[in-house]
C-alpha cells in the first residue's frame, strides 16, 4: 500500500512538473526562422563582431517578455577578410536555410558576399559598412548607418564651418573603405576652399609600415596653427598612427571616421602604460565621426546603454547599437511577411522580405530605434544622422558644436541665412549645452497630489554667449526662481554656470508606460527662446560620473536623498535629452511653419521609485509580461488538480492538509497574477481612476481573503486536531468568537490602510465592548482558552502522573475545556480548573519518558566493610525485575555516624504507578540480601557483655538449614531431611560473566543462590541471547534437571561475585526412595514454578485443565527419574 502510494504521489508531481514545463517553456514545435550574423568573431577585431552578438542578444531579452516569432541566430566568422566573407556567404547560399543576413563589419567584405547575395536572392542588412559601394548597383543589401559619401562631406564641412580650418593633411589606407573616404574628402575641401597640404597613402599589409609611418610622421606639416589631420582608415592602422603621432609629441588636431569610433580603436591603448595611468593620454582631443553618442540619445538610447551594462558589465559601442536596430527592423518586417505556422519556399519569403524592406523608404513608414529613425532610400541607404564626438578620458562625448538637418518647424525664419547646404540637406550649426545635476534631497513626496520638492544643484557647460537662466520648468508645481552660485572660464574658452534650485515640482510628469505602484519623480526643461536648431542640451555624463547606474542609485536610497521615512525607494534613475514641442501661438517669425510648432532640446530627469517594502510593485517585476498568463494557466490547472483530489479522496487523503495548504498558496498566486494582469492593462486602456477603484477592490480581497483562509487553517489546523484529540466537541461560541476576532481586525486593516482613515475611535469603542464582555465571562474564558493551551501545549497526556503545583500528585484521567481530571493514589478524583492548571508549576513524572528516579538512604553496622556491603545491595537491586538495567541501579557511600555507615542506594524505574510498591519490592530485597550475607542493619543500642568473649554469630550450618527454610521447594522435606541435605552442599563461587549452565546441556543437580545476583538468558534467532530475568539470593535454578532429568531449559550467567550451593540428583534420591509421597508435594511446586517460568518466557497463559493434569505428569516425572512407581506413592 505503501509502494502504492508513493507511486501515485511521485506520478502526480511528474505530471504537474511536465505541464509547468510545456506552459512556461512552450515553443512552437515548427522550425523557428533562420538568420545568419556574420562579422569579425574572432581575431584583432572580434570585439566588433562581439557587439553585434551582444546587441542582437539584448533584443532577444527585450522580445522574451512578450509573444515573438521564433528566430534562429547563427553566427559566422569572417575575420574582416573579405575572401573568407565571399566563402561564407556561397556556403549560406548552398545550405539555403537561411531567409536573411545580419552583416558583414568591413564594407570589402559586404562588398564581396554581396555579389553572392544578388546573385541567390538573400536579403542582408549592414550595421557597420558604410562604403557607398555597399548598396549601389544590389537591390538585395541595405544597411541602417550612413554612408561614407555623406560621412567624408560632413567631415570636410565640419572642419570649415565649425573647426575654422583652412590647410587639411590627409593619410588614408589603400582598403576601399579607407580610399573612398580621402578620395570625397579631398573633393569637398577642394570645393569650401580648403588647401590640401599633405596626403599619403598607406598599405594595410605592408610587413614595413611602421618605418613608412614614420616617415609620413616627419613630413606632417604641423608649424601651421589653422591645420587638422584627417586620417582616413580603419581603427587597427589608426591606433599604431595615433600611438606613434603622441609618443613623438607632434600636437596637431585630429579628426576621423567612424571606425575610430569603434572599441576595437579604444581598446587599442589599454595595454599601453600611458593608457593605463592615464586614461585617454593617446586619444583625448581626437574629433570622431560617430552614428551615436549615449549623452546626446534619447530615452531610448539611454535605456539601451542601461540594459547593456547591466547585461554585459560594460559600456556600449555604437556597434552594438546598430546591431540592435538592424535586428529589430528585421524582426518587425519578418512578423509581416512570413507566417510561422504556414511557411513558404525560402525563395519566396526572400523575396517577400526584401521587397518588404525596399517599401520602407519615408520617415513615415519608418521603424524607430535607439539611432534614430530606420528606413531606406532608392540604394538602400539609411540617411541617419551624423554626429561629431571628442575622445575626453577614454570615452567619446558630444563636441560642443553639431551640425543638424533642418526641418519645417524648427527654423526660425531670420536665421536661414546661417543654414549650411549639404547633399542637398540644410544643416544649421547647433550649439550644444553641457549640463548635469547633483540631487541633494527629495522630500514632502505626496502620490496622493502627486506632488513632490527637491533640491539640487544644476550646471551648464558651453561655449559662446548664452543665458543659461531662461529655461522653461515643464512640471514645475509654482513658479520659483534659481539662484546663480558661480561662474568661471575654463582653459578651453568654455563657460560653466552653477545654479542651486529647490522648488516643488509634479510626478508622473513624463509619458513613460509605469506599472501600478510606480511613480516618477524628477523634472524636465528646455531654454525659453532657443530652438532644437540653435541648442541642444546633452548629459554631462563625465562631470556627473555617470558610469555605473547602480552606484547613482545606492547614492539615491543610502545618501539620505530620499528619506526612507516617506516609504519609497529609487528604482530607475535617468538623465536624457528629448524633444519638446510648444506652439508658436503666432509669433510672426514663425509664421511660416506648417505644424504652428517649435520643437525645443529638452532635459529630463526621471527618478522611478517604487515602494520600499515588498507589495505589488515588486511583484509585478517577478512576473513580466506573458509570464503572468502562463502562470495563471498553471495556477487554475493545479487548483482543479487538488480540488478534486480532495473532493473524491482518490489519492492521498493522508495528505490532505498539505494539499489544502498548497492548494491555498496555489490559490493566493492565482489572484496575485489576475490583479496584476487586470491593472496592467488598464492602465493602458482606461483612466487611472477606474484603475485604483479596481486596485481598491483587490486591496480589499487581500484582506478578507487571508483572514476567511486564517479562520479555515485555525479549524483545520487547531480545533479538529483538539477535538480529535480530546474526543468532544470545540465550543461553538470559542469558534464564532475567534472568527469574529479576525474578521473584525481584517475590517479595522481595510479602514486603516485601503481607505486610509484613522481608526482610533473604533478601536476604542471595541475596547470597551470588549471589556464588558470580557468582565462578564472572565472566568470561563479563562478555563477556555487554558485548556486550549493545554491541548496544543500538551504539558501532560492523559495517563500520566503529575503534580500540579500544591496538590498531591495524581494520574490524569481527562482534560475538558474547563477542568483537568486527575485520580490520587487514595483513588479520589479532582476536578482542577484549566485555569490554576496554566498558573502553577506542573511536575510530569512520565515526559519526555516514563522513567523516573527514586534513592533512599540505609544504615548498616560500621563492622562490616563498604566494599561488601555494596556489592550485596547491589546484587539485591538487580535482581528485582521491576527496576530499569539502563540506567543500572548503584550504590554510594554516603558516611559514618556515631552508630552506622550510611549508603545511599539509587535506582530508575518506568512503572510510576506501581512506585510504592516497587520501593517495598526493592527493601525487602535488599534486607533479604544483607541477612543472607549475615550483614546487620545498624541500630540505635547497647550491648553488655557478661564476659570477655565476642558475641557468638550463628555457624553456617544454622545459617543453611535457615536457607532452606525459606526456600518452598524444601519445605516438604523434615528438619533431618534438611540437615541430611545441607551436609552433601557442593559450595561454588563465580566471578561476574561466568557461564554457570548452558541451555540444552544435561544437568542433575540444582543450584542455590547464597549471594549475589545472575542473569537468565535464553537463545533465539541468529544465535542472539534474550535477558528474561536475573535472580538473587534464596532462589533456585535447576530443579527441574534435579528432580526430573530435563535439558537446562536456558542459560545462567553471574553477574556479580557469587556464592551457589549445589544439590545433585544422588543427595537428594534417598530421601525420595524412603519417601516416595514426598514426590506429590513437589510435583504441585515443581509445576507452579514451571508454569510461571514458561508465562515469562513465552507469555502464554496456561488454562485450567493443564494445570490440574500437568503436575501428575510431573510426578510422573520424578518417580520415573528416580526408579520408583507409583504403586510406591
Amino acid at each position: 500500500m505503501k509502494l502504492k502510494r508513493f507511486i501515485a504521489i511521485v506520478t502526480g508531481l511528474l505530471v504537474i512538473i511536465l505541464m509547468m514545463n510545456l506552459i512556461l517553456h512552450h515553443t512552437p514545435s515548427k522550425d523557428g526562422i533562420r538568420i545568419a550574423v556574420i562579422g569579425p568573431m574572432s581575431g584583432k577585431y572580434a570585439v566588433n563582431g562581439q557587439s553585434f552578438v551582444q546587441g542582437i542578444q539584448l533584443f532577444q531579452k527585450h522580445l522574451s517578455t512578450n509573444k515573438s516569432v521564433p528566430i534562429v541566430f547563427e553566427t559566422f566568422d569572417d575575420q574582416n577578410n573579405a575572401d573568407k566573407a565571399h566563402d561564407i556567404a556561397r556556403q549560406i547560399a548552398q545550405q539555403n536555410r537561411h531567409v536573411a543576413v545580419i552583416g558583414h563589419h568591413y564594407s570589402s567584405c559586404s562588398i564581396r558576399a554581396g555579389q553572392i547575395y544578388k546573385q541567390f536572392g538573400i536579403p542582408a542588412i549592414s550595421p557597420a559598412s558604410t562604403n557607398i559601394n555597399v548598396t549601389r548597383n544590389n537591390d538585395w543589401y541595405f544597411r541602417t548607418i550612413f554612408n561614407d559619401y555623406l560621412q567624408s562631406q560632413f567631415l570636410a564641412v565640419y572642419v570649415k564651418k565649425v573647426l575654422k580650418k583652412k590647410h587639411v593633411s590627409i593619410i588614408h589606407e589603400d582598403l576601399e573603405y579607407g580610399a573612398y573616404l580621402g578620395q570625397v574628402f579631398e573633393k569637398e575641401c577642394k570645393r569650401l576652399g580648403v588647401k590640401i597640404s599633405f596626403k599619403q597613402s598607406i598599405q594595410v599589409n605592408n610587413p614595413q609600415q611602421d618605418q613608412i609611418l614614420s616617415t609620413m610622421i616627419d613630413q606632417l606639416p604641423i608649424q601651421k596653427s589653422d591645420g587638422i589631420l584627417f586620417l582616413a582608415m580603419h581603427a587597427r592602422e589608426g591606433v599604431r598612427l595615433i600611438q606613434m603621432l603622441k609618443d613623438r609629441q607632434i600636437s596637431i588636431p585630429v579628426i576621423t571616421p567612424d571606425a575610430f569610433a569603434s572599441q576595437s580603436f579604444q581598446k587599442g591603448f589599454d595595454h599601453l602604460p600611458a593608457e593605463q595611468q592615464q586614461p585617454g593620454f593617446y586619444t583625448n582631443g581626437i574629433y570622431v565621426i560617430t552614428p551615436i553618442i549615449y549623452d546626446t540619445a534619447s530615452e531610448q538610447g539611454q535605456q539601451f546603454r542601461n540594459d547593456y551594462i547591466q547585461a554585459f558589465s560594460k559600456e556600449p559601442g555604437w556597434h552594438a547599437a546598430f546591431a540592435y536596430d538592424t535586428t529589430k527592423v528585421l524582426y518587425e518586417v519578418l512578423t509581416r511577411t512570413i507566417d510561422i505556422n504556414s511557411r513558404l519556399p525560402i525563395n519566396e519569403e526572400r523575396q517577400a522580405l526584401r521587397d518588404a524592406l525596399a517599401q520602407i523608404s519615408s520617415i513615415d513608414k519608418s521603424i524607430n530605434g535607439i539611432t534614430g529613425y530606420n528606413y531606406f532610400n532608392g540604394h538602400g541607404d539609411c540617411p541617419k544622422p551624423v554626429s561629431v564626438g571628442v575622445y575626453k578620458q577614454g570615452r567619446i562625448i558630444s563636441a560642443m558644436n553639431q551640425l543638424q538637418a533642418e526641418s519645417a518647424n524648427q527654423v526660425h525664419s531670420s536665421k536661414k541665412i546661417n543654414a549650411i547646404s549639404l547633399d542637398n540637406q540644410r544643416l544649421t550649426q547647433t550649439r550644444v549645452v553641457y549640463t548635469g545635476m547633483k540631487i541633494n534631497e527629495i522630500s514632502d513626496i505626496n502620490i496622493r497630489a502627486l506632488l513632490f520638492s527637491i533640491d539640487c544643484y544644476l550646471w551648464f557647460r558651453f561655449k559662446g554667449d548664452l543665458n543659461t537662466e531662461e529655461i522653461v520648468f515643464k512640471n514645475a508645481s509654482v513658479p520659483f526662481m534659481i539662484k546663480k552660485v558661480k561662474e568661471t572660464i575654463t582653459d578651453d574658452g568654455a563657460k560653466y554656470h552653477l545654479y542651486h534650485l529647490k522648488g516643488r515640482f509634479k510626478a508622473d510628469f513624463l509619458p513613460y508606460k509605469l506599472s501600478f505602484g510606480q511613480h516618477l519623480l524628477g523634472l524636465s526643461f528646455h531654454h525659453k527662446s532657443l530652438n532644437r536648431n540653435q541648442l541642444i542640451y546633452v548629459v554631462d555624463m563625465i562631470g556627473m560620473e555617470m558610469n555605473n547606474q547602480n552606484a547613482l542609485l545606492a547614492q539615491l536610497n543610502t545618501g539620505n536623498v530620499i528619506n526612507p521615512s516617506y516609504g519609497w525607494m529609487a528604482d530607475q534613475v535617468q538623465f536624457f535629452q528629448s524633444s519638446s514641442q510648444e506652439s508658436a501661438l503666432g509669433a510672426p517669425e514663425y509664421l511660416d511653419i506648417n505644424s504652428g510648432l517649435i520643437t525645443y532640446s529638452q532635459f529630463n530627469l526621471g527618478i522611478r521609485i517604487k515602494r520600499s517594502k515588498f507589495g505589488l510593485t515588486q511583484l509585478n517585476e517577478l512576473f513580466p509580461g506573458g509570464f503572468s498568463i502562463k502562470l495563471l494557466i498553471v495556477s487554475t490547472i493545479i487548483i482543479v488538480f487538488l480540488t478534486v483530489i480532495i473532493r473524491k479522496q482518490i489519492l492521498f487523503h493522508s495528505y490532505s492538509n498539505t494539499i489544502w495548504f498548497i492548494q491555498t498558496i496555489v490559490g493566493f498566486l492565482m489572484l496575485l497574477t489576475c490583479e496584476i494582469m487586470l491593472l496592467n492593462t488598464l492602465i493602458e486602456k482606461t483612466s487611472m481612476e477606474n484603475v485604483r477603484l479596481v486596485k481598491l477592490f483587490f486591496d480589499t480581497l487581500w484582506w478578507l481573503l487571508p483572514a476567511w483562509c486564517l479562520n479555515l487553517s485555525i479549524n483545520r489546523f487547531i480545533w479538529n486536531p483538539l477535538e480529535r484529540k480530546a474526543h468532544r466537541k470545540i465550543p461553538t461560541v470559542v469558534k464564532r468568537f475567534v472568527a469574529f476576532i479576525i474578521f473584525l481586525l481584517s475590517i479595522f486593516g481595510i479602514i486603516a490602510f485601503v481607505f486610509g482613515e484613522r481608526i482610533t475611535g473604533l478601536l476604542a469603542t471595541s475596547g470597551v465592548f470588549a471589556m464588558i464582555i470580557g468582565l462578564a465571562v472572565q472566568m470561563n474564558i479563562s478555563n477556555i482558552f487554558s485548556g486550549i493551551a493545554l491541548n496544543i501545549e500538551r504539558p501532560f497526556r492523559t495517563g500520566d502522573w503529575v503534580k500540579i503545583g500544591d496538590f498531591s500528585e495524581g494520574q490524569v484521567l481527562d482534560i475538558s475545556w474547563r477542568t483537568t481530571r486527575m485520580r490520587s493514589r487514595d483513588n479520589s478524583v479532582r476536578h482542577v480548573p484549566n485555569s490554576i492548571v496554566s498558573d502553577n508549576e506542573i511536575t510530569n513524572y512520565c515526559f519526555p519518558h516514563m522513567d523516573y528516579e527514586n534513592h533512599f538512604i540505609i544504615h548498616i553496622d560500621p563492622s562490616h566493610a563498604p566494599d561488601r556491603v555494596k556489592k550485596i545491595i547491589l546484587d539485591a537491586l538487580l535482581s528485582v525485575k521491576e527496576i530499569n538495567n539502563d540506567p543500572p541501579p548503584f550504590v554510594r557511600f554516603k558516611g559514618t555516624t556515631e552508630f552506622s555507615t550510611i549508603y545511599g542506594v539509587f535506582y530508575s524505574s518506568d512503572q510510576y504507578a506501581i512506585k510504592n510498591q516497587i520501593e517495598e519490592i526493592v527493601w525487602t530485597r535488599v534486607f533479604i540480601h544483607l541477612k543472607r550475607a549475615n550483614i546487620h542493619l545498624a541500630m540505635r543500642r547497647h550491648r553488655i557483655y557478661m564476659t570477655n568473649d565476642v558475641p557468638i554469630e550463628e555457624d553456617e550450618t544454622t545459617l543453611s538449614n535457615n536457607l532452606l527454610k525459606d526456600i518452598e521447594l524444601f519445605k516438604p522435606f523434615s528438619e533431618v531431611d534438611r540437615s541430611f541435605i545441607i551436609q552433601r552442599f557442593r559450595h561454588h563461587h563465580y566471578r561476574p560473566g561466568h557461564m554457570i549452565v548452558r541451555q540444552g546441556d544435561d544437568g542433575e543437580s540444582l543450584f542455590i543462590i547464597v549471594e549475589g545476583v545472575v542473569s537468565i538468558t535464553i537463545n533465539v534467532e541468529n544465535n542472539k541471547n534474550v535477558e528474561v530475568g536475573r535472580l538473587g539470593a534464596e532462589n533456585i535454578f535447576g530443579e527441574m534437571a534435579l528432580l526430573t532429568g530435563e535439558p537446562r531449559s536456558a542459560n545462567v550467567i553471574s553477574l556479580t561475585e557469587t556464592h551457589l550451593l549445589e544439590i545433585s540428583k544422588d543427595d537428594i534420591a534417598p530421601l525420595i526412595a524412603a519417601q516416595p509421597e514426598i514426590s506429590n508435594l513437589l510435583g504441585e511446586i515443581l509445576t507452579q514454578r514451571k508454569q510461571m517460568t514458561n508465562s515469562i518466557l513465552t507469555n502464554i497463559d496456561t488454562n485450567q485443565k493443564e494445570n490440574t493434569e500437568i503436575p501428575k505428569r510431573v510426578v510422573s516425572k520424578i518417580l520415573g527419574y528416580f526408579g520408583l512407581s507409583k504403586s510406591n506413592t
